[in-house]
Formats: C-alpha cells, sequence, structure tokens
C-alpha cells in the first residue's frame, strides 16, 4: 500500500469521525499561527529574503477524540524573484493526528493515528499533553515557529500509537509507524516510559527500525524481505524546580545497526545525540550553559548553533515593559564545530546571537541578529537576521 493510499485513508477517517463526535460532546478549537522573514546579505549581490509559515490547529472534543494539524510552508528568495511576481514555494504537512480515549476509569488510554512528526522522543511534547508540564526543553531546540521542541529520535512517517496515563504520574507509550530514510523504508516498533513530579522528569524511549526489501541477495524480486535490524534509544532527565534553576540532559542514538549496510558502520558518530545544560535563575537574570554534541542533520533547523559539537551560553532578562508591551531581551553565544568519525575536528565557528522578545496583539513578535565573527570577509556569512511573529488563535 503507498504512503498516497494510507494518506487518503486516514484523512476519510478524521473526515467520518469529526461530525459524529460533535453530536455528543462539548467541542474546543485552539489554534497556532506564525511567519518568520529572514534576510540574508549577499556579498556583491542583492540580499537574500525568505518567508516560512506555520498554522497548527487542535480540536478537542470533551477530551475524548483530538484532532491535530500541522502544516508549513517555504519560499525561495522573494527578492531574486520579484515582489510581485510569483515565488516557488514548498508545502509540508509536519502533522496530522487523530485520538481517541478509551471508556476506562482507572487508567487513561488513548489509541492514535498519524501521518508526520508525532510525540518525537526527547521533544517535550509528550509530558505536556499527558501531564500539563511547563515547557521544559532547551531553548537551543526550538525552532522559530515550531509548536514543540525538535526531538532527539523522531517519530515520523504514517502510524499507530497507544499510550496508557496511570494514576500515579507515569505514562506508557506504544508506537508502531512506516517512513522512509537512508534510502530505505522502515517498519518501525517503539516502546516509551516518561513520568513527571515535583522536581524530577522523565521521558526514556527505545525502538527498532526494520528496513524493507524487495530484492534478495541473488537479486531476485521477493515480496517482502527483512534480513536487517537497526536500533535506537534515548533519555531527556531534569532534575530540579522547572522552570526555574534545574539541570536538564538528553542521551541518544539515533541508528545503531546490528548488521550494518553496505559501506557503513554498526554505529558512527554522526547519529550520537548528547546534550547537558545545568540553568540558573537570579532575580535580574537567567544562564543556561549548554554543552552539546548532535547529529549534523538537525543543526541547519537549529537558529542558535552553528555546528553539531560545542558549548552555548545564554543569557536572558525578566520581562520588563517596552513601549507599553512585555518583552525580554537575551543573547546565546555558541561555540561549535564539526566532527568527523575520524574524531578530527573541523569547521570551527562562532555565532553570536542577540535577540528581543515583545508581545504585540496577542502574539509575540522575535526580532533576530545572527553574528559569525570568524566569517567577516564574507558579509552573507557574517550577518543576518530575521523578524518573526507567532500567535495563539
Amino acid at each position: 500500500m503507498t504512503k498516497t493510499k494510507l494518506f487518503s485513508i486516514i484523512v476519510t477517517i478524521i473526515l467520518i469521525l469529526i461530525p459524529m463526535t460533535a453530536l455528543s460532546a462539548e467541542s474546543a478549537l485552539s489554534s497556532f499561527a506564525g511567519a518568520d522573514l529572514t534576510l540574508i546579505p549577499v556579498k556583491d549581490n542583492v540580499p537574500e529574503l525568505k518567508l516560512n509559515g506555520v498554522f497548527a490547529a487542535q480540536y478537542n472534543m470533551n477530551n475524548n477524540f483530538l484532532f491535530r494539524g500541522n502544516f508549513g510552508i517555504r519560499t525561495d528568495d522573494i527578492i531574486t524573484n520579484g515582489f510581485f511576481q510569483d515565488t516557488p514555494s514548498y508545502f509540508t504537512i509536519n502533522e496530522l493526528s487523530v485520538s481517541f480515549k478509551l471508556p476506562t476509569t482507572t487508567i487513561t488510554q488513548r489509541i492514535g493515528i498519524f501521518m508526520g512528526k508525532y510525540e518525537s522522543l526527547g521533544s517535550d511534547e509528550f509530558l505536556q499533553k499527558y501531564f500539563s508540564t511547563f515547557n521544559y526543553a532547551s531553548s537551543i531546540f526550538e525552532k522559530r515557529l515550531a509548536v514543540y521542541s525538535e526531538g532527539l529520535v523522531t517519530y515520523s512517517g504514517i502510524g499507530l500509537s497507544y499510550s496508557m496515563k496511570f494514576q500515579s504520574p507515569n505514562a506508557l507509550g506504544f508506537y508502531f509507524y512506516y517512513d522512509k530514510k537512508y534510502d530505505y523504508n522502515f517498519l518501525n516498533f517503539d516502546l516509551r516510559y516518561a513520568s513527571a513530579y515535583d522536581t524530577v522528569l522523565f521521558d526514556v524511549g527505545v525502538g527498532a527500525a526494520l528496513p524493507l526489501e524487495t530484492t534478495d541477495s541473488n537479486d531476485s524480486e521477493v515480496f517482502l524481505l527483512i534480513r536487517r535490524c537497526d536500533l535506537h534509544a534515548g533519555f531527556s532527565l531534569l532534575l530540579g524546580n522547572n522552570p526555574v534553576t534545574n539541570l536538564f540532559i538528553q542521551a541518544g542514538l539515533q541508528r545503531l545497526q546490528i548488521k550494518p549496510m553496505p559501506d557503513t558502520k554498526t554505529v558512527s558518530l554522526k547519529d550520537l545525540f548528547l546534550f547537558v545544560e545545568p540553568r540558573f535563575t537570579g532575580n535580574y537574570i537567567r544562564c543556561n550553559v549548554s554543552f552539546f554534541c548532535i547529529p549534523e542533520t538537525q543543526v541547519d533547523e537549529l537558529p542558535y548553533i552553528p555546528q553539531p559539537i560545542g558549548c552555548d551560553i545564554h543569557l536572558a532578562s525578566p520581562e520588563f515593559i517596552l513601549i507599553n508591551r512585555q518583552s525580554s531581551v537575551g543573547l546565546h553565544a555558541a561555540v561549535a564545530c564539526g566532527l568527523t568519525d575520524q574524531y578530527k575536528i573541523r569547521d570551527l565557528d562562532i555565532q553570536v546571537t542577540p535577540y528581543l522578545d515583545c508581545n504585540v496583539l496577542g502574539g509575540t513578535f522575535n526580532l533576530m541578529f545572527m553574528f559569525h565573527p570568524m566569517s567577516y570577509s564574507d558579509i552573507g556569512k557574517f550577518f543576518n537576521f530575521s523578524l518573526s511573529y507567532k500567535a495563539v488563535l
């Protein structure tokens, strides 16, 4: 069955169930929208101007039926194509999911169907959804317009989920999904456990990914062949009071090959995820010191760090009044580099990112400047800035 057919089935189920549940339940609709405009200077040429947008909606029927959609759009350079001309743009379904609460009394059980990214391990989404915790993820992993932070192991594709929340602050999650990565189609099975106490938050998961093949060792076509297995695992741990002084730790491995594919290794440094962040909160400033080693594929989506291994200092002010608006300012200063499988350091870089957040019309306006002092000879790499606005509708 193709992904297109699976997607059609999911959409059909959602369209049938929404009016059915509306007959007997009180509904609540919440939504989120945002836009980000980034200006990138280009040496000896006009600058580039790109636009990103996101819209997310959640439809909750008496907490028994939950539908969620998250959609994104991004454009090519608007200046090159002309402000009043057609500019190529790209549409993405980040998430499309529906979940149902089963009629039980001792524990809360939910069954979900999803497409796209869903409750990724390492994101704060799972604990926020089931325990209503504060946002505990590091600001380093907050995307400009994302509803939740970036995960260290992504649950994505098309699949099913089953979760159990106990009367004690503990929960289990099971995931079965199909996706495509590393030029193969995979079937994935994941198990997750999370707990939330006053001074401890814990989220751990393990999983297996089975690559699906259609040719055997003799290059003969077969209906389905599974002869390898990849493993992945990770955890998040928060010790201390949230959201004040605490210690946040994450670690994981995105891929461990039991039987490596040709020209690959059992374990690669590029699949390793390590993150340690002590956080300090005072009366006049908040300070987070981060040490990280993350997969290179995730760096491009994170605005505050330029390379996959290094450290970052984040300073942020308490909220204050600016032109009758509640505001705050902050600064990220990161020193980072690339790392090869031969443990050789490459591409050392420094990035300084001051920013301003201001509450406007019920949403948050953000102004951010990014400087790379080591690239002072190339203005396109040395400096760029972006404006963004996001709001709960």
